[in-house]
């Protein structure tokens, strides 16, 4: 961290630090490149202490933010605030097990009805109330709590299931997406734990279906597929989640088991814009169906979104369009509703 007198003496400095952070560096006849950010905070003084400012520091890190931050700069303040709410109460949320699961329907295109749920952890702050999902999961994940948050978030998702099970047979709910992160993969006694619990209560594991990112998938490749394995035995089903959301690798998509492919709301946000990637994306999703692989498309908005989905194949819908992620108390009368 430096500090400097004036904004001009700031902008050389930084200058500085990112023609050095661009260079490459020898390291016995080895040369490396660095991954680094450099931030210039105007005004620093604004956000108090040391203390404070290491924490906006980190912030920023977590936000891959680069470049000069403004001192007016009021909506990344308020970001800066929910960050450290959701980081102080994190911890409290979990030994309290105060956090929530909210349920995003996803429309069966084949059936025309609502036939699974994907299950999203929603943190509410006292005196804020809830803050970005993305934000506090990044928080625990750092942190080392997200096993923590995943064991109280499944014992809650399965206490609604077993509780409701006969309504949402009624229903033709038959699917619950769960996510699986990189620290919970780690963990050797992960699937059997899952199949525990599900016993427990008496659910079929076949109600299930774990989603795992690409990264995860890449990184963990032996580890994914033990758990695949293990869990596929008893009925659950395994969904490569964000496809399409950075660098897409198609050997993962065919090399593990995946019984389907969740698409990115980016890449429909993307064809909505354009007619190139629009046809990028029906390519993707009709290489995927060769594959005998199910879709779910994320990010539907519109009507006419979801009819081209439809036309080109796509098996599950999901997004705005049809709902947002429901509280445990409104599944039931969503599901009557739209009958």
């Amino acid at each position: 961290m430096v500090l400097t007198r004036s904004e001009q003496e700031m902008a050389r400095v930084c200058g500085e630090m990112q023609r050095w952070l661009e260079g490459d560096f020898e390291v016995n006849k080895s040369y490396y490149s660095v991954d680094g950010l450099c931030f210039c905070l105007p005004d620093a003084q604004r956000l108090g202490d040391a203390d404070q400012l290491l924490d906006y520091l980190d912030f920023l890190t977590i936000q891959r933010t680069s470049g000069t931050i403004d001192q007016t700069d009021l909506e990344q303040d308020a970001r800066f605030r929910e960050f450290t709410l959701a980081r102080d109460y994190l911890p409290k949320a979990l030994l309290n097990d105060t956090l929530e699961v909210f349920y995003q329907p996803l429309f069966d295109a084949h059936t025309g009805a609502f036939s699974g749920f994907e299950c999203l952890s929603r943190m509410s702050v006292p005196g804020y109330g809830y803050v970005n999902p993305e934000l506090f999961i990044s928080i625990a994940n750092d942190e080392g709590l997200l096993p923590t948050l995943s064991d109280l978030q499944i014992s809650k998702i399965c206490d609604f299931v077993s509780g409701h099970r006969q309504e949402l047979e009624r229903l033709g709910v038959q699917d619950f997406k769960i996510n699986i992160s990189s620290s919970e993969m780690l963990q050797n006694n992960l699937a059997q734990r899952l199949l525990n619990r599900f016993d427990a209560v008496g659910l079929d594991p076949a109600l299930f279906t774990f989603e795992i990112t690409e990264s995860v998938a890449v990184v963990y490749d032996d580890v994914v597929r033990a758990l695949m394995a293990r869990l596929k035995e008893r009925g659950c089903r395994f969904y490569l989640d964000d496809f399409g959301s950075g660098y897409s690798n198609l050997t993962t998509v065919m090399e593990l088991p995946f019984d389907g492919v969740k698409m990115d709301k980016s890449m429909m946000a993307l064809s909505a814009a354009d007619e190139k990637s629009a046809l990028l994306y029906l390519d993707v999703v009709h290489m995927m169906k060769r594959q005998g692989l199910k879709v779910v498309s994320e990010g539907v908005e519109t009507a006419s979104q979801a009819k081209e989905l439809m036309e080109w194949g796509v098996d599950y819908l999901q997004g705005y369009y049809y709902s947002k992620a429901l509280p445990t108390d409104e599944v039931l009368s969503f599901l009557t509703a739209a009958r």
